[in-house]
């Protein structure tokens, strides 16, 4: 079977509108892969400055936003929903989205380095 052209390929990145996942977003939309940029309502700024980034390379058609915070179950069936819709499958998925603690955090003592079986399961699903 032959590979599919990256034109044909749609993906879902999670945590879309900043560090890793903009840049994923971006790589793979200028690699010709049509992006699903599932992130939470209040980045809904950054995610406009990816689309932006994007229209200044003509690849802002590849790249949709969905609204989806992923500690929600309706959320990720409503983003899976929106990107069939928009792109009438879905091939992949970059499961990046997460919370990170600032160093400043970690420096005062505000919080604290744990390895992640110590974690309670809300917290890690959150």
């Amino acid at each position: 079977m032959p590979n599919p052209a990256s034109s044909d390929i749609a993906v879902i990145v999670t945590g879309a509108a900043r560090g890793m996942g903009r840049a994923m977003t971006l790589a793979l939309a200028g690699a010709g892969v049509r992006v699903a940029a599932a992130d939470l309502a209040s980045s809904k700024v950054a995610v406009h400055e990816v689309l932006d980034t994007a229209r200044k390379q003509g690849w802002h058609e590849r790249i949709t936003p969905i609204d989806c915070d992923i500690a929600k179950w309706q959320d990720c069936e409503s983003a899976v929903k929106a990107t069939i819709e928009r792109f009438g499958c879905v091939h992949g998925l970059v499961n990046n989205a997460g919370i990170a603690v600032p160093d400043e955090e970690l420096a005062s003592g505000r919080a604290r380095r744990r390895r992640f079986y110590e974690h309670e399961a809300n917290s890690w699903r959150r």
